[in-house]
């Protein structure tokens, strides 16, 4: 199955490689020389082999350490269009990330934001879903991007407590020198952890005029975006929604993309892909991130992910992984505990 990449995305990494001195020209030459690469009109249409093969094209290149974070904090403002805008218009972070968790869609089909409050502080959470080796890169780029993004939009001077990133299997100290503050290894996702009197800061650059004509121009263009966009992921974003309507997820998706049940159908097949299989697998991806997190109650998860009955949930889980539920949750809080006696 092929993998969608929105054309301003793609234009952000070649960017990010150009501001680190990389020879862009070389980089997308020999990815557009991959085989199973297609443009559409908002964006590329590629095999994972060929877009990874961006990211270690770029890495023999460089001999800089840490490339990838460089590169996410190196990416110009205004690469993600009117993404970027939206956010920096808002009243505050807090209404700046909630738009970017609606319309990260437009930005990458994969990635999805999660913001969790404890006590005085908030994690912003980024996880990328169905998971791939490519977002081991992808993973580092963001991490720099979105901390660089935070500096920008309220200054130098913010305060982040700390920066989590997934595929890091052990603390580096010449990553906390980069960031200047500690970067810590997380099973889960990649992320940073603010205060909560930064999360509700206000934004200098708040406009509530422009925000609202750029607000209904990003909601006209997701759905635009979505239609002509690999079906596979159009029917992706659009689950999350469907299944908190409790009502047939065939019916919402198709609804929402505009389209009928049949042509929906018919057109996920010549994808090789079907509502059933793409259900199964955002259900399984979901289930074992909100399970291992254990922020959320079983009976919520199942009823998030639009079963029935938790006992159904219980035997599609026992099925995905050879354990229930329960017992996958224990055994990543005795992890856990093992973590924190190290």
């Amino acid at each position: 199955m092929k993998h969608f990449l929105p054309r301003q995305s793609f234009e952000a990494i070649i960017r990010s490689f150009q501001e680190l001195g990389l020879e862009t020209k070389e980089v997308t030459e020999s990815f557009y020389r991959q085989g199973g690469v297609d443009l559409e009109q908002w964006g590329i249409v590629a095999s994972v082999d060929a877009l990874m093969s961006l990211w270690t094209h770029a890495t023999n290149q460089s001999t800089i350490d840490h490339v990838f974070i460089r590169a996410g904090m190196a990416v110009p403002f205004g690469s993600f269009g009117i993404v970027d805008h939206l956010v920096r218009t808002s009243a505050t972070i807090e209404e700046g990330m909630l738009q970017l968790q609606t319309f990260i869609p437009l930005i990458s089909a994969t990635t999805s934001l999660v913001y969790v409050v404890e006590d005085d502080t908030v994690q912003i959470q980024i996880h990328n879903t169905p998971y791939f080796a490519i977002h081991d890169y992808v993973d580092r780029w963001l991490l720099g991007m979105f901390h660089r993004r935070l500096t920008q939009f309220l200054g130098e001077e913010v305060e982040v407590e700390s920066l989590y990133l997934r595929p890091l299997e052990e603390t580096d100290t010449s990553l906390d020198q980069l960031f200047g503050v500690p970067v810590l290894p997380h099973p889960l996702w990649t992320g940073l952890q603010i205060d909560l009197e930064t999360w509700k800061s206000p934004l200098p650059t708040a406009d509530p005029l422009l925000h609202k004509s750029l607000l209904k121009a990003a909601n006209e263009l997701k759905f635009r975006q979505f239609s002509s966009s690999p079906l596979s992921y159009a029917v992706w974003n659009t689950l999350s929604l469907a299944l908190a309507s409790r009502k047939s997820v065939s019916h919402i998706v198709s609804e929402k993309l505009g389209m009928s049940m049949r042509t929906l159908q018919r057109r996920l097949r010549k994808e090789n892909s079907s509502m059933s299989a793409l259900l199964e697998s955002y259900r399984k991806q979901e289930a074992l991130r909100l399970v291992s997190e254990g922020l959320s109650s079983l009976s919520d998860i199942s009823s998030k992910l639009g079963y029935n009955e938790q006992s159904s949930f219980n035997r599609s889980f026992r099925r995905w992984v050879g354990l229930s539920p329960r017992a996958w949750r224990q055994r990543f809080k005795e992890q856990d505990q093992q973590d924190k006696h190290l």
